[in-house]
């Protein structure tokens, strides 16, 4: 069985659309995103999980590496694994 695999570290403060964009034109089958933030002011505050979750037809799982009291909530930054296949198990 061939696939393809896409891993990117975003850098925190990658602008979500041109993700999306990204990943709409190399269509992995498999994509491994590291330093995906929800909440940083920098990029407006976005859930970027949430956002390249609902632009993009892939199962998905965000797991929070490190997370932040800021004066607008809660900031978080970690990895997300988006999947064409099913996600049958993830810890």
């Amino acid at each position: 069985m061939n696939f393809s695999l896409l891993q990117w570290n975003i850098w925190i403060n990658e602008n979500p659309n041109n993700v999306v964009n990204f990943i709409k034109k190399f269509d992995a089958d498999v994509v491994c995103l590291q330093e995906v933030s929800q909440n940083f002011k920098k990029i407006g505050n976005i859930d970027v999980p949430a956002l390249i979750k609902e632009k993009l037809n892939y199962k998905s799982e965000y797991f929070i590496a490190h997370s932040w009291d800021t004066s607008s909530g809660v900031m978080t930054q970690g990895n997300m694994i988006l999947s064409k296949f099913p996600i049958l198990k993830h810890k």
